[in-house]
């Protein structure tokens, strides 16, 4: 072999050899790096669990409206009193999509609660997952896994959007990231350094009763003056609420990527060895999607109120925090009725059928 063949040969070696090691190290630190910064609202809500896992029978996955609008001591009292023993967590992360309530039940899974029951889930509107203003944060990176990545950019490109490529382009840096385990050795770096989560941010992520229910957004200067504004925008809100019962319900079916993460996300639930349940809260935007899968069957049963003429209380002004948050008396109004029909439902024995 001549020597520039062999020069050749040895530069070859060398790439593939650094790309193997590469690979291989990608791998280890993806199987054994601990997910998350822990500094982060979610790694503090998962942390929380992780001590008490084997104490919760139900969770419930969503939103900051499930943050402000589900208070988990008073759903399990009210249970109580009907005789049925629950003890819940509120799993609501502020900006949650499905997509990052999938990569909570996936984190919610390796820690192998003994007494999960029951996984409750608000998924919101499938569209909101293309809002990528957020996407290179550290919850947007994280849920960028190869099979939901696939099925978003399924339905980002069968849709009607015209800034399909800046948001097909933001999908595929945030895989590319996830796929690179950039900040998967995050936790490690804060632990080596003594870095803790602002025991601030634990206290506002917990709540009082360190069941993942606070109402101490008000305590946030921009969230206060947003408060203002809605109490002094009563006329406004009304408007709204009147533009929203006049929505007109659209005739198409739900888009099938999302039905797959429904579904994926229902078979996940059920290979814990609970039962999925859908909630669609009192807010002024439509679930369409969700509304069809559920009547066609394609998934479990959906409990609703997003409808202001069977749920008039709940989209009252004096009962709202703003347009699309309830206050501390609309998250006790709406937790109660909750908790009614959720135990109506445990009683039709629908959940043991499916």
């Amino acid at each position: 072999m001549s020597e520039p063949r062999a020069r050749l040969g040895a530069v070859a070696t060398a790439w593939l050899s650094c790309a193997a090691a590469f690979v291989a190290v990608a791998l280890l630190v993806r199987r054994s790096a601990p997910h998350g910064s822990g500094l982060e609202r979610m790694d503090v809500k998962l942390d929380a669990f992780e001590q008490r896992k084997d104490e919760f029978s139900l969770v419930f996955l969503g939103s900051s409206r499930t943050v402000r609008g589900f208070v988990p001591h008073l759903f399990d009292s009210e249970l109580a009193q009907r005789g049925v023993s629950v003890r819940s967590f509120n799993f609501g992360v502020a900006g949650a999509r499905l997509p990052e309530m999938l990569y909570v039940l996936e984190r919610i899974a390796e820690l192998r609660p003994r007494g999960l029951e029951y996984v409750l889930i608000d998924p919101e509107d499938f569209e909101l997952v293309h809002d990528t203003r957020n996407a290179l944060a550290q919850a947007g990176i994280l849920w960028h896994d190869p099979d939901t990545t696939r099925q978003v950019v399924r339905a980002l490109l069968s849709g009607e959007r015209e800034d399909k490529l800046p948001v097909l382009l933001d999908h595929v840096e945030a895989f590319a990231l996830n796929a690179l385990n950039v900040g998967r050795t995050a936790r490690w770096v804060n632990i080596a350094l003594g870095r803790r989560a602002d025991a601030q941010l634990v206290a506002e992520t917990l709540g009082e009763r360190a069941d993942g229910h606070t109402a101490l957004y008000d305590d946030q200067q921009t969230l206060r003056n947003r408060r203002r504004r809605f109490e002094r925008s009563r006329d406004e809100y009304e408007r709204m609420v009147a533009n929203y019962r006049a929505q007109p319900r659209p005739e198409r079916d739900a888009q099938p990527q999302f039905v797959e993460l429904l579904q994926r996300f229902e078979r996940r639930v059920r290979e814990l060895g609970a039962t999925p349940l859908y909630v669609i809260q009192p807010a002024l935007t439509r679930q369409w999607d969700l509304v069809q899968a559920a009547e066609s069957g394609a998934i479990g049963a959906l409990l609703r109120y997003d409808e202001p003429e069977r749920h008039p209380e709940l989209f009252a002004h004096e009962k709202r925090f703003d347009s699309l948050h309830l206050n501390d008396a609309g998250a006790e109004h709406f937790t109660r009725a909750l908790a009614k029909d959720f135990g109506d439902w445990l009683a039709s024995g629908e959940d043991a059928r499916r």
